[in-house]
Formats: structure tokens, C-alpha cells, sequence
């Protein structure tokens, strides 16, 4: 039995073949681009497709992206490699969508019951500066239109970061920096802070986790975007605002 609304097996399987097929055309695709890049290099650290059916840096992922490595030298287009990759992996498909559920039920353990997490102080960052994760803790709704959830997370991550750290700026990079719907939860600070949008694509979910809807299921919009443009509808942006410009957003504006 399927909890009303969460993500059905059949679109488990469905995830995990389009994430398959998009990430071996996009590779392709880039690869024609960038020539001094190895393919699978390009498939490891370019797109999340092994990080989401929960193989990152295991012997699995260096032995399937071998044997796409060799298919890839014997393929004529991107077509083809998209085609003749999905059916490489087909018959393992069920170890794949155990692993990818397993890898979704690990990311969801880092996060404490929030769709927020932060990482501890380091050099890279001014000490002040609370770097927060971002995941839909709450699939199948959508945080963006969960208001008083996110509002409420939003406080603990200021609070216990605060407490713990000393910290006083909230600091993220993320899609959904590209997003209005995201931004309305933040001040004019954040917005004047602004970095530009990351064009480089990585194979971080910072970058590709817009190919997921809010029950987690594939997101064809998203997909047909990078498959046409060959880049991320929605680009990554870094920005930062102090705590107390935040609390003062959200009480005015989510009250």
C-alpha cells in the first residue's frame, strides 16, 4: 500500500530511467563541448545521476560508468548513447530503485525532522556565517507552499546555529536562489547580496535538484529545459543576510 499522494513504484522506476536518460544525453551533449573532458568524468561530476540512485562514490558507480565509457567510444550520436546506455542499466533497475530509496531515507536523517541543515564553522566562510542545506522534508507537499512550516524551520535553523555556533548570518547556495516563489521568504539584505548565477555545471543537487518535483518524482519541465538548453532553467545563486533582518522579514510578512 502507497501513502495517498507519495511517489508510486512505477515512478520510482520512471525517476530513475528519464534521470538515466537525460543525464547520458546531457553528457554526450557536453562532451561534444568540452572535448578535453573525459565522458566519464562528465557522468561522475557533472550530473547527479549516480549521487540519486544512491551509487556515489561506490565500486558500483566506477563499474557501470566504465562500461558506459566503452559504449559511449561505440555510439554515433546522443541519441543513441541515451538509448543504448538505458538499456545497458535496464536489468538493474530494481537494485537501483532500492538504493536510490535507501539513499533518500539517509539524506533525510541528516536533516533532524527540518527541511534545514547547517554545516559547522570553516576557513572558507566568514565565521559569523550559518551555510544551510535544503531538502523537501515534507514530500509530497511542497515547502514553498507549506508558509508557517518553513517559517518555523527557518527560526530553529537561526536559533540552534546561533546557540551553537555563535552564528548570526544565514548563508546558502542553491537553485532555488533563481526562484520567486523562494525569495519572498527572505529580506531586501538577501537580495542586494546576491552573487551572480553560477553558469558551470555541477553535479551537486544545489544545481540538479529542479529535475525533482515535490512528491520527488521527475520533473518533465525541468528536464526538457536542460535537454534543449543543454544548462539549468533555474542557476544557482550564493547570498547571505543576518539573522536579524530575517526574523524581522518573516514576522511582518508571515505573521
Amino acid at each position: 500500500m502507497t501513502e495517498k499522494g507519495t511517489r508510486t513504484a512505477g515512478e520510482q522506476r520512471e525517476l530513475i530511467s528519464e534521470l538515466i536518460k537525460l543525464s547520458l544525453f546531457f553528457s554526450s551533449e557536453f562532451q561534444k563541448r568540452r572535448p578535453c573532458e573525459d565522458i566519464s568524468s562528465i557522468i561522475i561530476n557533472r550530473t547527479s545521476m549516480w549521487e540519486i540512485i544512491g551509487l556515489k562514490g561506490s565500486d558500483d558507480e566506477k563499474a557501470f560508468t566504465g562500461d558506459l565509457s566503452v559504449l559511449y567510444r561505440k555510439t554515433a550520436s546522443s541519441s543513441e548513447f541515451e538509448k543504448e546506455g538505458l538499456a545497458l542499466l535496464l536489468p538493474h533497475m530494481d537494485d537501483f530503485a532500492v538504493s536510490s530509496t535507501a539513499w533518500e531515507k539517509k539524506v533525510l536523517a541528516k536533516y533532524d525532522d527540518s527541511c534545514f541543515r547547517y554545516d559547522p564553522p570553516a576557513d572558507s566562510r566568514p565565521a559569523n556565517h550559518c551555510n544551510f542545506h535544503i531538502t523537501n522534508y515534507i514530500s509530497p507537499k511542497s515547502i514553498l507552499k507549506e508558509e508557517a512550516y518553513l517559517v518555523s524551520r527557518f527560526i530553529r535553523l537561526m536559533d540552534g546555529s546561533g546557540a551553537k555556533f555563535g552564528f548570526d548570518t544565514l548563508r546558502t547556495g542553491t537553485w532555488l536562489n533563481s526562484v520567486p516563489q523562494w525569495l519572498r521568504f527572505f529580506p531586501g539584505e538577501w537580495i542586494e547580496n546576491m552573487l551572480d548565477p553560477v553558469t558551470e555545471i555541477g553535479g551537486n543537487l544545489g544545481s540538479w535538484g529542479q529535475i525533482l518535483t515535490a512528491r520527488k518524482t521527475f520533473n518533465f519541465r525541468s528536464g526538457e529545459y536542460i535537454r534543449e538548453h543543454l544548462e539549468m532553467q533555474f542557476k544557482p545563486r550564493t547570498s547571505w543576510c543576518s539573522f536579524e533582518s530575517m526574523k524581522t522579514h518573516l514576522r511582518k510578512s508571515f505573521a
